[in-house]
């Protein structure tokens, strides 16, 4: 998968290239970070989609990423920390919910999409709790 990373690019056309590439994924973006296992606090949560990058980080080159379907999450999460500077949450589709993967980060890119796929397809079973609403 390709990812065109540049400092004037809206969060929402980041978002876009990821979704395309993983249907069943979206990467959702915070004003701080999480540690791993971890679920991002919602109060931190951008809400402005057209918020370009370089005002979440001053670390984000013009560059050309190529990312791995089977790199882990918590290591895309963790990339793009270290890296850039960028605060993000990897979700997956759950039926009709998403759920933030913090207790499935040691899942693949694609092995999330393909659990969100299945998702869709089958009833959803019983799962850990991803996602906790926190204050």
């Amino acid at each position: 998968m390709e990812f065109h990373l540049d400092p004037n690019i809206q969060i929402s056309k980041l978002k876009e290239q990821f979704n395309y590439a993983f249907p069943y994924l979206k990467i959702e973006f915070f004003s701080q970070a999480h540690e791993e296992f971890h679920v991002s606090n919602r109060k931190h949560l951008i809400n402005n989609q057209d918020t370009p990058l370089s005002e979440l980080s001053d670390k984000v080159p013009h560059e050309l990423l190529i990312l791995d379907p089977h790199m882990k999450v918590k290591e895309f999460e963790a990339l793009m920390e270290d890296s850039f500077g960028l605060h993000i949450q990897i979700f997956r589709k759950s039926g009709h919910n998403w759920l933030a993967t913090s207790v499935t980060d040691s899942l693949t890119l694609k092995e999330q999409n393909e659990k969100g796929m299945e998702s869709i397809n089958r009833p959803v079973a019983k799962e850990p709790m991803d996602y906790r609403e926190q204050d």
